[in-house]
C-alpha cells in the first residue's frame, strides 16, 4: 500500500500534474467546473487512503507552495486540487516549491507520509484528488507586507467528493454541487 503511493507520486510527477513539477511561469491558472476534469485517476485510492488513515486518526495543518498563479477570486467557495498533491507540515520546506500562490491548508483527509518518504525532512502530507476544501481567507502580499508568498489561500476541509473512487477513464456521473478544481493542467 506505501509503495502505491510512492508511485502514484512518482506518477504525477512524470506526467507533470504536480505544479511543483510542472510549472507554468506567468501565467494565471484559471479555476474550472470539476466535472469537466478527470477527479481520480487511480483505482482504489480512497481505500488506500482510509487504511492508511486509521493509523493517524488526526488532522492536519499544512502548508503548500507553488510557482503559478491562482485565480483569486475564490472566497467562500469550495476547490479541490483534482490530483494527488503535497503539502508539508513546515511552512518553510512549503516555501522552497514556491512562492507565487500558496496554501495553507486544514484536512482532515490528508495522510502524514514522512516516515514512508525518501525525504522525511520535507515533512509531507499527501492530500487525495477527492478532498474538497472551502477557501476561508485569501491574502494578498500587496495588502499584507511580511505575507509569506504572494498569494495565500487558506483552504479549511469540508468534505470528499468522488464520483469514480479513483477509477482511470470512468465517466463521471453528473452532479448539481458546484465546486472547483485548483490545479488545471493548460
Amino acid at each position: 500500500m506505501l509503495l502505491i503511493i510512492e508511485a502514484l507520486l512518482l506518477i504525477l510527477a512524470a506526467l507533470g500534474q504536480d505544479h511543483r513539477a510542472a510549472s507554468v511561469q506567468g501565467q494565471i491558472i484559471p479555476l474550472d467546473m470539476a466535472p469537466d476534469s478527470v477527479d481520480d485517476q487511480y483505482m482504489g485510492c480512497r481505500e488506500k487512503m482510509a487504511k492508511l488513515k486509521k493509523t493517524q486518526n488526526q488532522c492536519y495543518s499544512t502548508f503548500r507552495g507553488t510557482k503559478v498563479r491562482f485565480n483569486e477570486d475564490v472566497l467562500n467557495k469550495e476547490v479541490r486540487f483534482g490530483s494527488f498533491s503535497s503539502s508539508s507540515l513546515d511552512r518553510k520546506v512549503a516555501r522552497r516549491f514556491g512562492t507565487k500562490s500558496c496554501f495553507e491548508i486544514y484536512t482532515c483527509e490528508g495522510a502524514d507520509v514522512t516516515k514512508y518518504s525518501k525525504l522525511p525532512h520535507e515533512k509531507e502530507v499527501l492530500i487525495p484528488p477527492y478532498k474538497k476544501f472551502k477557501v476561508v481567507d485569501v491574502k494578498k502580499k500587496e495588502e499584507q507586507k511580511g505575507l509569506w508568498c504572494d498569494t495565500v489561500f487558506t483552504l479549511k476541509s469540508s468534505g470528499i467528493r468522488s464520483d469514480l473512487n479513483c477509477a482511470l477513464f470512468k465517466k463521471p456521473t453528473k452532479t448539481k454541487t458546484k465546486y472547483y478544481v485548483l490545479n488545471n493542467v493548460l
